[in-house]
């Protein structure tokens, strides 16, 4: 499904709601547009954007997501794990892809393990960067979170990408 964000905005559409019970694994083939490059011309261009991920109920202190940027130096988009833990937020980064490829993204909470693991790999499987990051929490009510722009910055343009559940 394309998800586009208009000039001047945050939020995607098509905006999509659910609410899932226990979801241990997202798993997305993605593609970048070619507008997904943009110069802020700030340093607000190492400001993490946000791919998709999930979100716990009753508050915004525990949440996973694949974040992303666009590097001007390499003209690639990095790839990052974005959490809330317990109210801080963590970024690590993982990997970066090419605009125009396909690549999977899988986010799985591990079970047992309490972390939540981050996978990128291209479409034969291999694998360009993995991360985990632990997580305290017990909760079990979720919703997704969709593809956004910023920081506090709203997009320059319009941004389009590419998620299918896979």
């Amino acid at each position: 499904m394309k998800f586009t964000i208009k000039k001047g905005t945050h939020r995607a559409v098509p905006f999509m709601l659910n609410i899932w019970f226990n979801k241990t694994i997202l798993r997305r083939s993605v593609l970048f547009d070619y507008s997904c490059r943009y110069d802020l011309g700030s340093a607000d261009q190492f400001d993490h954007n946000k791919l998709f991920g999930i979100g716990f109920l009753w508050d915004k202190k525990d949440s996973a997501r694949f974040g992303w940027r666009f590097d001007l130096q390499t003209s690639k988009i990095i790839i990052s794990a974005y959490c809330h833990i317990n109210g801080v937020v963590v970024m690590k980064d993982i990997c970066s892809v090419f605009t125009l490829n396909t690549y999977i993204f899988i986010l799985e909470k591990v079970p047992g393990v309490n972390a939540y693991q981050f996978t990128v790999t291209t479409n034969s499987g291999n694998v360009l960067g993995s991360t985990t990051v632990p997580f305290f929490h017990k909760k079990k009510i979720c919703f997704p979170m969709n593809f956004y722009f910023g920081g506090n910055r709203t997009a320059p343009h319009e941004i389009i990408c590419s998620l299918k559940k896979v």
